[in-house]
């Protein structure tokens, strides 16, 4: 691993000054521009990463081990190959046009789960890289278990290309799109926070000792309304997922409709507010909602550069059908 992983100085200079080229390319290795961000605090923000980078450089340097995580320990001899970062970021540039091979990734032997394939580990600090780890049998094999090596890594690239717009609602959608399986395509996003997950087992645990307290100690408790909790919450996280799904797609239409032949690369780079207010719009209203943007905001500019047919004539829709 090397520094020459991040953009070229000369590179970050041109967009620091503005250059829309330079600003599209960069936005093409996975740095996207957060909302009303200028050039300068946005390459400012490239290489403040760049240092944080280096740091971390130096940890794992020396072939020595370095607990990355508690009893999680990676060493420079495990480091994910580029040749297997590049076969994720065959998604990642078919679904939303960027490919980052800026984010280290190790193979990991001990302290993962038993059915554990992998994560994205990353602190809280502003400006931050996060690290993949995965296990280490992917290193000879291209599937373990329900994972699959190029989707597990995909996954989490679309999770650090989209870490600056600290955006939740559907970042799981996002990130789910390129998997293999439909019911993960469908399902991913509805568990959104913590909070989601835990409301899902607690009642399902609690009705678990429920019926332990009935039928192993005769203990007379009824028992539907914890059968009742038990699937509230599920049934509250489908509804809600097919409910942003619905509106996620509308939103689609309405952007394809407008000239972009790949209308999940630009959403890619919108907030969810964003999303939703581009699905309750019409095809003029959303042309006025892009003037203004564009009158306004970088951000908007450069994606209008790279995804609009008409402002980039090789913008063209490459998924593959099983990306569909």
């Amino acid at each position: 691993m090397n520094e020459d992983m991040f953009p070229a100085e000369e590179l970050l200079t041109a967009a620091e000054k503005g250059d829309p080229d330079a600003l599209a390319e960069l936005d093409s290795l996975g740095f996207l521009l957060k909302p009303d961000e200028d050039a300068g605090t946005f390459v400012g923000r490239i290489r403040a990463m760049h240092s944080r980078f280096l740091d971390f450089l130096e940890k794992t340097s020396g072939g020595t081990s370095y607990e990355i995580y508690h009893n999680i320990f990676i060493s420079e001899q495990e480091r994910i190959s580029d040749e297997i970062i590049e076969e994720a970021s065959l998604t990642t540039v078919a679904l939303y046009g960027f490919s980052i091979q800026w984010v280290p990734g190790y193979f990991v032997s001990r302290g993962l789960g038993w059915l554990w394939g992998g994560c994205a580990l990353s602190d809280d600090e502003p400006d931050t890289v996060p690290v993949f780890i995965i296990r280490k049998r992917f290193q000879t094999v291209r599937k373990w278990f329900v994972y699959t090596r190029d989707e597990l890594l995909s996954h989490e690239l679309c999770h650090a290309a989209r870490a600056p717009l600290h955006d939740r609602m559907l970042e799981e959608h996002f990130a789910y799109a390129g998997s293999y399986s439909r019911l993960r395509r469908y399902m991913g996003n509805c568990f959104q926070t913590d909070r989601d997950a835990i409301l899902f087992i607690l009642p399902v645990l609690l009705l678990l000792l429920v019926q332990v307290l009935i039928n192993v100690f005769y203990i007379p408790l009824p028992s539907w309304p914890f059968w009742i909790l038990a699937f509230a919450w599920p049934v509250y996280l489908l509804i809600r997922n097919a409910r942003q799904r619905k509106r996620y797609f509308t939103a689609e239409k309405i952007v394809r409709a407008c000239g972009f032949p790949n209308p999940g690369a630009f959403l890619f780079r919108c907030t969810s507010p964003e999303i939703e207010s581009i699905a309750g719009k019409t095809p003029g209203e959303f042309e006025e909602f892009l003037k203004e943007k564009a009158a306004s905001e970088l951000r908007m500019r450069i994606m209008l550069k790279r995804f609009r047919k008409g402002e980039n004539e090789n913008a063209d829709d490459p998924r593959s059908d099983r990306l569909s």
